[in-house]
């Protein structure tokens, strides 16, 4: 067995123990961002930085991460392309909300949470959404590009030189 043969052999979980898919997580993040929204509104609100009606602004940046994320999920789904991230796309999907950002969904996501953050009105939920993006960001958009490098090659290429990642 060669050195390289080995540290993979080392470095990789044993058979009986299940793997965590990484392209579940941004559900399980952005349920955890809700929830540690609700928890430092609740409990450890800090300053208040939005009060009525101002907190009403918050629903603008809400319905346009819904927007973002209906009609990217609406424009993989007309493509056949599954909406999670795995190796079996069928199509490299540049149109639509696509144009705007390489990652329509999780920006969608992103505003969302900026929008609740208004409607809490508390300066302590603003740690979430950086925070949410950062990791959505650095676990899962990374790995998500370096799949489409692989699988779409000089197409992927040339999107991601026209299109930035978030906007």
């Amino acid at each position: 067995m060669t050195a390289s043969q080995t540290s993979s052999v080392l470095n990789s979980p044993p058979a009986a123990v299940p793997r965590v898919r990484w392209f579940f997580l941004a559900p399980v993040l952005l349920s955890a961002a809700f929830a540690a929204m609700h928890v430092l509104d609740k409990h450890l609100p800090g300053t208040l930085l939005f009060h009525m009606p101002g907190k009403m602004v918050g629903w603008g940046p809400m319905l346009a991460g819904g927007a973002f994320c209906l009609a990217g999920a609406a424009r993989f789904l007309r493509r056949g392309n599954n909406l999670l991230p795995k190796p079996d796309g069928r199509t490299l999907v540049t149109d639509g909300v696509f144009r705007i950002s390489r990652n329509p969904m999780y920006l969608g996501m992103t505003l969302i949470l900026v929008g609740l953050a208004v409607v809490a009105g508390s300066a302590t939920v603003w740690l979430v959404p950086p925070a949410f993006a950062w990791l959505i960001d650095r676990q899962l958009i990374r790995r998500e590009e370096a799949m489409l490098v692989h699988q779409f090659g000089p197409a992927y290429d040339d999107y991601r030189r026209r299109v930035r990642r978030w906007v």
